[in-house]
Protein backbone atom coordinates (compact mmCIF):
# COMPACT_ATOMS: atom_id res chain seq x y z
CA UNK A 1 0.00 0.00 0.00
CA UNK A 2 2.28 3.42 -1.36
CA UNK A 3 2.19 5.65 1.68
CA UNK A 4 -0.06 8.86 1.94
CA UNK A 5 1.33 11.73 0.21
CA UNK A 6 2.38 14.46 2.82
CA UNK A 7 -0.34 17.33 3.17
CA UNK A 8 0.83 20.76 1.57
CA UNK A 9 0.19 23.95 3.17
CA UNK A 10 -0.55 26.95 0.96
CA UNK A 11 1.43 29.92 2.06
CA UNK A 12 -1.57 32.94 1.48
CA UNK A 13 0.16 36.64 1.38
CA UNK A 14 -1.13 38.91 3.41
CA UNK A 15 -0.93 42.26 2.83
CA UNK A 16 -0.28 44.32 5.85
CA UNK A 17 0.29 47.92 6.54
CA UNK A 18 3.82 49.47 7.76
CA UNK A 19 3.53 49.09 11.67
CA UNK A 20 2.60 52.27 13.00
CA UNK A 21 0.16 53.51 16.48
CA UNK A 22 -3.32 52.51 14.99
CA UNK A 23 -4.88 54.91 17.93
CA UNK A 24 -4.49 58.55 18.73
CA UNK A 25 -1.93 60.02 20.64
CA UNK A 26 -4.56 61.20 23.25
CA UNK A 27 -6.46 57.74 23.12
CA UNK A 28 -3.36 56.12 24.30
CA UNK A 29 -2.44 58.79 26.84
CA UNK A 30 -6.12 57.89 27.77
CA UNK A 31 -5.01 54.51 28.46
CA UNK A 32 -1.56 55.00 30.08
CA UNK A 33 -3.50 57.52 32.47
CA UNK A 34 -5.32 53.80 33.68
CA UNK A 35 -2.54 52.40 34.41
CA UNK A 36 -0.88 54.91 36.41
CA UNK A 37 -3.20 55.96 38.57
CA UNK A 38 -3.60 52.14 39.32
CA UNK A 39 0.53 51.23 39.82
CA UNK A 40 2.69 54.39 39.27
CA UNK A 41 5.60 53.28 37.67
CA UNK A 42 5.26 49.60 39.19
CA UNK A 43 5.96 47.07 36.99
CA UNK A 44 2.54 44.97 36.18
CA UNK A 45 1.49 42.09 34.32
CA UNK A 46 0.54 42.56 30.77
CA UNK A 47 -3.36 41.08 31.62
CA UNK A 48 -3.33 42.81 34.79
CA UNK A 49 -2.61 46.46 32.86
CA UNK A 50 -4.98 45.22 29.98
CA UNK A 51 -7.75 45.14 32.80
CA UNK A 52 -7.31 49.24 33.70
CA UNK A 53 -7.22 49.94 30.34
CA UNK A 54 -10.91 48.39 29.99
CA UNK A 55 -9.70 45.04 28.67
CA UNK A 56 -11.49 41.97 29.10
CA UNK A 57 -9.04 39.57 27.58
CA UNK A 58 -6.02 39.31 25.16
CA UNK A 59 -7.23 40.25 21.43
CA UNK A 60 -6.06 42.11 18.54
CA UNK A 61 -7.75 45.30 19.58
CA UNK A 62 -6.25 45.05 23.06
CA UNK A 63 -2.78 44.18 21.14
CA UNK A 64 -3.14 46.89 18.71
CA UNK A 65 -4.05 49.73 21.80
CA UNK A 66 -0.38 48.37 23.54
CA UNK A 67 1.89 48.45 20.52
CA UNK A 68 0.67 52.45 20.23
CA UNK A 69 1.17 52.91 23.63
CA UNK A 70 4.72 51.47 22.79
CA UNK A 71 5.56 53.47 20.24
CA UNK A 72 4.18 56.72 21.50
CA UNK A 73 7.14 56.04 24.51
CA UNK A 74 3.91 55.76 27.01
CA UNK A 75 4.74 52.00 28.35
CA UNK A 76 7.86 50.02 28.09
CA UNK A 77 8.49 46.35 28.74
CA UNK A 78 10.32 45.05 31.42
CA UNK A 79 10.86 41.32 32.02
CA UNK A 80 7.48 39.62 31.04
CA UNK A 81 5.56 42.82 32.61
CA UNK A 82 5.67 46.71 31.91
CA UNK A 83 5.43 49.90 33.43
CA UNK A 84 4.88 53.46 32.05
CA UNK A 85 7.49 55.76 31.25
CA UNK A 86 9.22 58.66 32.77
CA UNK A 87 8.16 60.71 30.15
CA UNK A 88 4.36 59.59 30.57
CA UNK A 89 5.01 60.14 34.14
CA UNK A 90 5.92 63.45 33.68
CA UNK A 91 2.47 64.33 31.88
CA UNK A 92 0.45 62.99 34.49
CA UNK A 93 2.50 64.73 36.97
CA UNK A 94 2.93 68.05 35.99
CA UNK A 95 -0.16 70.49 35.97
CA UNK A 96 -1.96 70.92 32.64
CA UNK A 97 0.02 74.83 30.58
CA UNK A 98 3.23 73.59 32.13
CA UNK A 99 6.54 73.73 29.49
CA UNK A 100 7.22 70.24 31.42
CA UNK A 101 3.80 69.00 30.41
CA UNK A 102 3.59 70.39 27.10
CA UNK A 103 6.61 69.50 25.90
CA UNK A 104 6.70 65.99 26.93
CA UNK A 105 3.25 65.84 24.65
CA UNK A 106 4.63 67.37 21.81
CA UNK A 107 8.01 65.30 22.12
CA UNK A 108 5.90 61.77 22.15
CA UNK A 109 2.78 62.50 20.03
CA UNK A 110 5.64 62.63 17.46
CA UNK A 111 7.88 59.74 18.55
CA UNK A 112 6.75 56.68 16.06
CA UNK A 113 9.38 56.77 13.31
CA UNK A 114 7.11 56.73 10.27
CA UNK A 115 5.53 59.94 11.67
CA UNK A 116 9.17 61.19 11.87
CA UNK A 117 9.67 60.31 8.40
CA UNK A 118 6.27 61.76 6.76
CA UNK A 119 7.63 64.47 8.25
CA UNK A 120 10.36 65.20 7.12
CA UNK A 121 9.18 63.71 3.75
CA UNK A 122 6.75 66.21 3.13
CA UNK A 123 8.68 69.48 5.25
CA UNK A 124 6.77 72.05 3.73
CA UNK A 125 3.37 70.46 4.92
CA UNK A 126 1.53 67.68 4.22
CA UNK A 127 -0.47 66.91 1.03
CA UNK A 128 -4.11 66.48 0.75
CA UNK A 129 -5.46 63.74 2.58
CA UNK A 130 -6.64 62.22 -1.09
CA UNK A 131 -3.16 62.40 -2.32
CA UNK A 132 -1.23 61.36 1.14
CA UNK A 133 -3.19 58.22 0.94
CA UNK A 134 -2.63 57.14 -2.36
CA UNK A 135 1.05 58.44 -2.01
CA UNK A 136 1.08 55.45 1.44
CA UNK A 137 -0.75 52.55 -0.05
CA UNK A 138 1.47 53.02 -3.68
CA UNK A 139 4.74 53.88 -2.24
CA UNK A 140 4.38 52.44 1.37
CA UNK A 141 2.34 49.10 0.94
CA UNK A 142 -0.39 50.80 3.19
CA UNK A 143 -4.38 49.23 2.48
CA UNK A 144 -6.62 51.51 1.70
CA UNK A 145 -8.35 51.43 5.27
CA UNK A 146 -4.68 51.72 6.95
CA UNK A 147 -3.55 54.59 5.13
CA UNK A 148 -6.98 56.35 6.24
CA UNK A 149 -6.04 55.63 9.80
CA UNK A 150 -2.10 56.49 9.89
CA UNK A 151 -3.56 60.07 8.24
CA UNK A 152 -6.18 60.54 11.21
CA UNK A 153 -3.53 59.73 13.81
CA UNK A 154 -0.10 61.54 12.14
CA UNK A 155 -2.70 65.00 11.59
CA UNK A 156 -3.66 64.72 15.20
CA UNK A 157 0.12 64.18 16.27
CA UNK A 158 0.62 66.99 14.13
CA UNK A 159 -1.72 69.58 15.66
CA UNK A 160 -0.63 68.38 19.32
CA UNK A 161 2.64 69.05 18.20
CA UNK A 162 2.22 73.04 17.94
CA UNK A 163 2.26 72.31 13.59
CA UNK A 164 -0.44 74.68 12.23
CA UNK A 165 -3.02 73.09 10.26
CA UNK A 166 -3.61 76.25 8.33
CA UNK A 167 -0.45 75.60 6.93
CA UNK A 168 -1.25 72.51 5.91
CA UNK A 169 -4.05 73.54 4.16
CA UNK A 170 -2.54 76.57 2.33
CA UNK A 171 0.04 73.75 0.63
CA UNK A 172 -2.79 71.83 -0.48
CA UNK A 173 -4.54 74.30 -2.06
CA UNK A 174 -1.24 75.04 -3.91
CA UNK A 175 -1.15 71.52 -4.80
CA UNK A 176 -4.10 72.12 -6.98
CA UNK A 177 -3.71 75.39 -8.10
CA UNK A 178 -0.25 76.28 -9.99
CA UNK A 179 -1.93 80.05 -10.04
CA UNK A 180 -2.25 80.31 -6.26
CA UNK A 181 1.04 78.30 -5.34
CA UNK A 182 3.17 80.70 -7.25
CA UNK A 183 0.98 83.68 -5.99
CA UNK A 184 1.55 81.96 -2.28
CA UNK A 185 5.17 81.47 -2.87
CA UNK A 186 7.08 84.03 -5.22
CA UNK A 187 10.83 84.73 -5.50
CA UNK A 188 11.27 87.53 -2.72
CA UNK A 189 15.01 87.26 -3.01
CA UNK A 190 16.16 91.59 -2.78
CA UNK A 191 18.87 93.13 -4.09
CA UNK A 192 17.65 95.99 -1.75
CA UNK A 193 15.03 94.94 1.11
CA UNK A 194 11.57 96.78 1.37
CA UNK A 195 11.42 98.75 4.23
CA UNK A 196 9.40 96.78 7.12
CA UNK A 197 5.61 97.30 7.55
CA UNK A 198 5.11 99.09 10.34
CA UNK A 199 3.50 96.41 12.10
CA UNK A 200 6.58 94.52 12.52
CA UNK A 201 8.28 95.36 15.71
CA UNK A 202 11.52 94.85 17.36
CA UNK A 203 13.36 95.34 13.94
CA UNK A 204 12.64 91.98 12.50
CA UNK A 205 13.36 91.76 8.48
CA UNK A 206 10.50 91.04 6.28
CA UNK A 207 11.33 90.31 1.92
CA UNK A 208 14.52 88.93 2.84
CA UNK A 209 16.07 85.21 1.98
CA UNK A 210 18.74 83.80 4.15
CA UNK A 211 20.86 80.95 3.83
CA UNK A 212 23.25 79.45 7.14
CA UNK A 213 26.13 76.82 6.84
CA UNK A 214 25.49 73.61 9.19
CA UNK A 215 28.46 72.00 8.26
CA UNK A 216 29.52 69.83 5.75
CA UNK A 217 27.19 69.93 3.08
CA UNK A 218 24.41 70.96 4.88
CA UNK A 219 22.50 74.44 4.22
CA UNK A 220 19.66 75.93 5.46
CA UNK A 221 17.62 77.78 3.12
CA UNK A 222 14.78 80.83 5.07
CA UNK A 223 12.58 82.90 2.95
CA UNK A 224 10.66 85.97 4.60
CA UNK A 225 8.06 87.19 3.68
CA UNK A 226 4.91 89.09 4.80
CA UNK A 227 4.97 90.82 8.19
CA UNK A 228 6.68 88.71 10.24
CA UNK A 229 4.94 88.50 13.91
CA UNK A 230 5.62 86.95 17.18
CA UNK A 231 3.37 84.30 16.92
CA UNK A 232 4.68 83.64 13.37
CA UNK A 233 8.56 83.37 14.58
CA UNK A 234 7.18 80.92 17.54
CA UNK A 235 5.79 78.83 15.11
CA UNK A 236 9.04 78.47 12.89
CA UNK A 237 10.76 78.15 16.40
CA UNK A 238 8.30 74.73 16.90
CA UNK A 239 8.81 73.65 13.53
CA UNK A 240 12.94 73.66 14.36
CA UNK A 241 12.29 72.02 17.94
CA UNK A 242 10.13 69.32 15.90
CA UNK A 243 12.98 68.74 13.51
CA UNK A 244 15.32 68.55 16.33
CA UNK A 245 13.23 66.04 18.59
CA UNK A 246 13.37 63.99 15.43
CA UNK A 247 17.22 64.04 14.66
CA UNK A 248 17.67 62.96 18.25
CA UNK A 249 15.28 59.88 18.56
CA UNK A 250 16.72 58.75 14.97
CA UNK A 251 20.40 58.62 16.45
CA UNK A 252 19.28 56.89 19.49
CA UNK A 253 17.41 54.32 17.25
Amino acid sequence: MAAPEPMVREKVKVDRSPNYPQITFTAALDFAKKIWEQEKKHVVSVDVALKHMGYNSRNGRSAASLSALRKYGLISYEGSGLRVTDDAATIFVYPSGTPEREGRIRELAMLPPLFKELVREFHGGLPSDANLSARLQTERNFSAEGAANLIKTLRHSLELAGVDKAATKSENRAESNPQERQTMTPNVTHTTPPPPSPAVQHGVPTGESHTWSLGGSVRAHLTITGELRPKNIKLLKQYVDLLAAASEHDEED
